[in-house]
């Protein structure tokens, strides 16, 4: 999820920091962060002026939210009520195909049907044609040609 814009040593650092200082037995999981300059940030603290952000992949330097301008919380990931991540979509939200950690044992499903991509892809591996998919597993063109191209 962040492999593309922070190496992953600083991803590794990042998740032994938080872990360790933080307390946080799954960071990914229980943390928002965001990439700026190859690092891993996430907030620490809400204050009067704003968040302060904690680069975690530098030991826990703290820097205002302001500061870090062009700097987004990342839009691949979707997160309830207790910010924990809930929904990650691999590819990019204009494609719809997710990792729901609440649907089918975290396996890559539709996103609005919410069916295994790998049962499209059996079928599509099969012989089955986009159309007889569709019928058969409920899903859309659209998460038909997602999980085909995906798989």
């Amino acid at each position: 999820m962040y492999r593309g814009d922070a190496a992953l040593q600083a991803i590794r650092r990042a998740i032994e920091y938080v872990g360790k200082e933080l307390g946080e037995q799954r960071p990914l999981m229980t943390r928002q962060f965001q990439v700026y300059g190859g690092d891993l940030l996430t907030k620490f603290v809400e204050t009067s002026d704003g968040a302060m952000l904690l680069n975690a992949s530098r030991g826990g330097q703290l820097t205002a939210e302001k500061l870090v301008e062009g700097a987004l919380w990342t839009r691949d990931v979707d997160y309830d009520e207790d910010e924990r991540a809930r929904r990650w979509w691999f590819k990019t939200r204009a494609v719809p195909v997710v990792v729901d950690t609440r649907v089918a044992g975290g396996h890559p499903i539709t996103a609005g049907t919410g069916v295994r991509l790998d049962a499209i892809a059996t079928r599509h591996r099969e012989g089955y044609s986009n159309d007889e998919i569709e019928r058969d597993t409920g899903a859309t063109e659209a998460e038909v040609v997602a999980a085909i191209l995906a798989a």
